[in-house]
């Protein structure tokens, strides 16, 4: 019989910051994410992901 799996798509635009100690520089920008994320078993696990960062700006800290 066939068994239909449960998966969710979800999108997002996330705006993002890092930053490297070492090097004294921060990172910023936004990145689109997709994820699929399947209900079949007892808890949601995410069974994709996909991201293209759209914009990035590496700061000097120092």
């Amino acid at each position: 019989s066939g068994q239909r799996l449960a998966t969710c798509r979800v999108q997002a635009t996330v705006d993002f910051s890092a930053f490297s100690p070492d090097r004294g520089v921060r990172s910023q920008g936004t990145v689109d994410l997709e994820l699929a994320v399947s209900f079949a078993g007892g808890r949601p696990v995410i069974v994709s992901e996909t991201s293209r960062v759209v914009r990035r700006e590496a700061v000097a800290s120092r």
